[in-house]
């Protein structure tokens, strides 16, 4: 069987959500970079939908184990890359977040049992519910 570059793409990039944030370093994650990447060029090589005509986050298809969102400055094809959202679904994954001890944050007035971890160094938030 011949594996197409977006298959390619796509494995690869489930393969790194199952890995978490541990290589963002900031600036990039699995070949998206921040302030650079545009939507042009992740549509070449991911299959990306995008939810809503005229919205700038673009969703990124895995095996489910996982969403990937980008968000981008708009919706035109030279938009480019300004956050990056991952969410693993299933158990709690503990083990993919960063290693070193983040700083806590709680809302002000919680009416829901969540908080923030964050790691400001390294430009990761992670939200914690329950």
């Amino acid at each position: 069987m011949q594996v197409s570059s977006k298959m390619f793409a796509q494995i690869a990039l489930q393969l790194a959500a199952n890995v978490g944030v541990q290589n963002f370093d900031g600036r990039s994650w699995m070949g998206f970079e921040l302030n650079r990447t545009t939507r042009s060029e992740i549509r070449e090589k991911f299959t990306a939908i995008q939810r809503n005509q005229g919205e700038s986050a673009l969703h990124i298809q895995t095996d489910g184990t996982a969403v990937v969102d980008l968000l981008m400055d708009d919706d035109r094809a030279s938009a480019r890359l300004r956050a990056i959202r991952l969410e693993l679904k299933g158990k709690s994954r503990f083990d993919l977040l960063p290693v070193s001890t983040p700083n806590v944050l709680f809302p002000v007035h919680r009416y829901e049992n969540w908080y923030l971890w964050t790691w400001p160094e390294r430009g990761i938030a992670a939200v914690l519910l329950n």
